[in-house]
C-alpha cells in the first residue's frame, strides 16, 4: 500500500508523497533529542515496520511499530529502508540481522560498558572484528551484500529437518583463558530440534562423546555441501533472484563454482528435487529436454 497525500499543496503531505515509502515497510530511523520537563532527553534510533503517517504542525511524522510491538514516532524525513548487516561468531554460519543492531554492538564495544568484555577490535566502514573474553569468541560484523539480502532466512527451528546431514563447527569456552576455541568440524545428522538447539548425532559417534549427540546451535551447523562428483553433467541455467540470468553454463564451469565453495566453506547446497545448486539468490538448474516440465526456481 503507497503512501498517499490528500491535499498536494500541503508540504507535509508532499513530503509523504515524495518518500517512495508504503505502509508495511520495514524502515529504521537514527536517534533524537526531545525537550521535556527535566530538560533535554535523547530518544535512541531503531527500526520497524511502517504503519501509519500523518501531517502535523507542517511536518510529516510517522508510527513505526517495532518487532517487539514497541512503538515509535520519528519524523518521515528521518526514515530509511533498513539496511542489514551478517553476523558471523567463530567463523561460523553467518546470521543476517538488521543494521541498527549491529551498529548497538559495535558501539557499545568501543565505547560503551562493552569494552570490558573485549579483547581486541577494529572497525572501517560499517566492518568490524570484535574478540570478546567471553563465550562469544570471535565476532564478525559486515554489511550484507544485495545477495545476501535477498536470500530466505528461515527461523532457526526450520533449518534442518531430522535425517538431514550437516557439518558441525562447534566452539569450547575456557574460563581460565577466558578465550573461546573452534573444535574440528565432522559432520553429523540432525536428530531433532528441542530447546533451542539442535539435537545432531555425530557419524563417528566414538569420537564424540556419548552416544555421539551434541547440542549445538544453528550457526554451528552448515548443510553438507555437494561435491564436484554430484554435478549434474549437462549445461546449466542461472536464476538470479528467481529471474533467468544465463543459459548454457557449462557443467566444468559448474564444478568449478562448487570446488570453490567448499574450498570458502561457504553455505551451499543441492535442491534434491531438481538437483540444481544454490548459492544464496542463485539457482545452476540443469537443463532438461523442452519435453520436460519447467524445473522450479
Amino acid at each position: 500500500m503507497e503512501l498517499s497525500a490528500t491535499r498536494r499543496t500541503d508540504p507535509a503531505a508532499q513530503q509523504i508523497q515524495d518518500s517512495g515509502l508504503s505502509l508495511g515497510d520495514l524502515v529504521q530511523f537514527p536517534g533524537w533529542t526531545v525537550e521535556t520537563d527535566e530538560g533535554r532527553e535523547f530518544v535512541p534510533g531503531g527500526y520497524g515496520y511502517l504503519r501509519v503517517v500523518w501531517a502535523a504542525d507542517g511536518q510529516a511524522c510517522a508510527a513505526v511499530e517495532g518487532l517487539g510491538g514497541e512503538r515509535h514516532a520519528p519524523l518521515l524525513s528521518d526514515l530509511r529502508p533498513l539496511r542489514w548487516h551478517m553476523r558471523m561468531m567463530n567463523r561460523g554460519t553467518p546470521e543476517r540481522i538488521p543494521s541498527p543492531e549491529a551498529l548497538r554492538e559495535i558501539n557499545n564495544a568501543m565505547m560503551g560498558e562493552g569494552r570490558k568484555a573485549v579483547r581486541e577490535m577494529s572497525e572501517s566502514a560499517g566492518t568490524a572484528r570484535i574478540v570478546y573474553r567471553d563465550v562469544r569468541g570471535e565476532v564478525w560484523l559486515t554489511p550484507a551484500t544485495a545477495a545476501q539480502v535477498a536470500t530466505e532466512q528461515k527461523p532457526e527451528a526450520e533449518r534442518y529437518a531430522p535425517g538431514d546431514r550437516v557439518i558441525v563447527r562447534g566452539t569450547y569456552y575456557q574460563p581460565e583463558e577466558r578465550r573461546t576455541y573452534v573444535l574440528p568440524e565432522y559432520e553429523g545428522a540432525v536428530v531433532n530440534w528441542a530447546a533451542g538447539h539442535y539435537n545432531v548425532r555425530a557419524v563417528e559417534a566414538d569420537e564424540h562423546g556419548a552416544d555421539g549427540v551434541r547440542q549445538c546451535q544453528a550457526r554451528e551447523l552448515r548443510p553438507v555441501p555437494p561435491t564436484v562428483d554430484n554435478v549434474v553433467d549437462v549445461p546449466h541455467t542461472l536464476y538470479l533472484s528467481g529471474e533467468l540470468r544465463h543459459e548454457g553454463v557449462p557443467a566444468d564451469q559448474i564444478r568449478k563454482i562448487v570446488e570453490n565453495l567448499r574450498g570458502k566453506r561457504q553455505v551451499f547446497i543441492q535442491d534434491p528435487d531438481d538437483q540444481a545448486i544454490v548459492v544464496e539468490n542463485a539457482r545452476y538448474v540443469p537443463q532438461r529436454p523442452a519435453e520436460n516440465p519447467e524445473p522450479r526456481h
